[in-house]
């Protein structure tokens, strides 16, 4: 229940933090292809984080900044693929280009830019997702 609740959190969050992105970069807004207050893709790669460094930190005996490198380089690969992915299934079953980072100067085809993987958006991200949520056990509803 504990990741059902995260998945749905960080799904709208995230839906917040694009589109206010999106406003104050004057830009549309268009988040995707459902509907309502929620993008699935930031539940989904928040959940896998949260799994994997519960995995890494508890397997790894390692000094601390080692295990977190670990967690943000493996965080980092698994967020390429789940946006890869996603991009591709979007287009070939809904015909729709949501992003395209051909624009810019270091991408992998239209849907993977290396410049937003290395950026310190990713250590925010995993900063705030992975210390926010060891104290907010308490916070979250038991049922949804």
């Amino acid at each position: 229940m504990y990741y059902i609740n995260c998945f749905f959190l960080y799904s709208f969050l995230g839906f917040f933090i694009e589109n206010i992105v999106h406003l104050i970069n004057k830009e549309d807004s268009g988040s995707g292809i459902l509907h309502g207050p929620w993008t699935p893709i930031y539940g989904v790669g928040s959940v896998l984080i949260l799994v994997i460094a519960k995995l890494v930190f508890r397997i790894l005996t390692l000094k601390k900044w080692l295990e977190v490198l670990i967690v943000a380089i493996i965080m980092m690969i698994i967020l390429t693929l789940i946006e890869w992915i996603g991009g591709v299934l979007i287009e070939k079953f809904f015909h729709i280009t949501f992003w395209d980072y051909r624009k810019l100067k270091f991408h992998i085809g239209k849907y993977i830019s290396l410049e937003f993987k290395i950026s310190k958006l990713k250590d925010l991200y995993y900063d705030a997702l992975y210390d926010s949520q060891k104290g907010c056990n308490l916070c979250y509803p038991t049922i949804i």
